[in-house]
């Protein structure tokens, strides 16, 4: 019986699956690793005390954006413009990356507006607040 022989196209795309198997089963194993590591779990559920205190310490920014716009008719290019007339501080977030992202939109023909979100880095579910409709979302 002759041994089955493959060209060299063949074994590339054969070389190039089983490449792709293997990272594939590394990143599910990554993903397993996070999921068993307790202070990553958090990023999975927005009904974590954390996140829940977050969005709390976000309605404080949320006030003093408020504010800023109320006395300068326009929102900050950043949440470092409120300190310290608006606020001591800016508190980080107690959930996901422990960072604010925040951006100020501009629209023409509309009244200045925002987005403040926090979450885990490039994972959902994230939680932003758009001032356009005045609440908090999730976006799973």
């Amino acid at each position: 019986m002759k041994a089955l022989q493959f060209g060299t196209k063949a074994k590339l795309i054969i070389g190039g699956f089983l490449l792709a198997i293997a990272l594939c089963g590394a990143g599910i194993a990554a993903v397993f690793l996070l999921l068993a590591d307790g202070r990553c779990a958090e990023f999975f559920s927005v009904d974590h005390p954390n996140a829940i205190k977050t969005q709390r310490l976000g309605d404080h920014i949320i006030g003093a954006l408020n504010r800023y716009r109320e006395e300068r008719n326009d929102f900050p290019k950043s949440l470092e413009e409120l300190v310290p007339d608006y606020l001591e501080t800016i508190p980080p977030p107690l959930y996901g990356e422990r960072k604010w992202v925040y951006h100020r939109i501009e629209t023409p023909g509309e009244p200045p507006q925002f987005e403040l979100t926090f979450g885990p880095p490039n994972l959902y579910p994230c939680v932003f607040y758009e001032s356009k409709h005045r609440t908090w979302t999730v976006d799973d």
